[in-house]
């Protein structure tokens, strides 16, 4: 496992950049009208009453969204056991 890809965060924007995706064409990619779901996954949701931003784990159901539209394994995804796809 790439030590440098830790969390499930890590692995979504790995992907993004594998597929040449911003967020807006990721989102977009998985059915998503608007980017806020991908954007609090890999960039943070803003912790109220700060300007900090913590990132968000994304659910099942968008985990599995990821992996049937772009054929990683949820193994991958969710644990960063290889192979990716």
């Amino acid at each position: 496992m790439d030590k440098t890809i830790q969390t499930i965060n890590d692995r979504v924007e790995k992907l993004m950049n594998i597929e040449n995706l911003n967020i807006n064409a990721f989102a977009l990619a998985l059915g998503y009208k608007n980017n806020t779901t991908i954007y609090d996954i890999i960039k943070g949701k803003l912790i109220k009453g700060t300007d900090q931003r913590k990132k968000t784990k994304p659910g099942r159901i968008i985990l599995e969204k990821i992996c049937n539209r772009f054929g990683v394994r949820y193994e991958w995804l969710v644990e960063g056991k290889e192979p990716m796809f």
